[in-house]
């Protein structure tokens, strides 16, 4: 399903001075979204399933 490890190297890369806090609620939402999107679909990105309803 959902991939739930953090690059946190990518993460902290990625951060302007010291924005580090809103790079990681936007991770976390995004990790929340589409984990919620894979139980409402019944698989996850990119994963072919028989009980997949969209």
């Amino acid at each position: 399903m959902t991939k739930t490890d953090m690059d946190r190297s990518a993460l902290l890369a990625k951060q302007d001075q010291g924005d580090i806090l809103r790079g990681i609620a936007e991770a976390v939402l995004q990790l929340i979204m589409e984990t919620d999107v894979d139980g409402l679909i019944g698989a996850g990105r990119h994963e072919r399933s028989g009980e997949r309803t969209t």
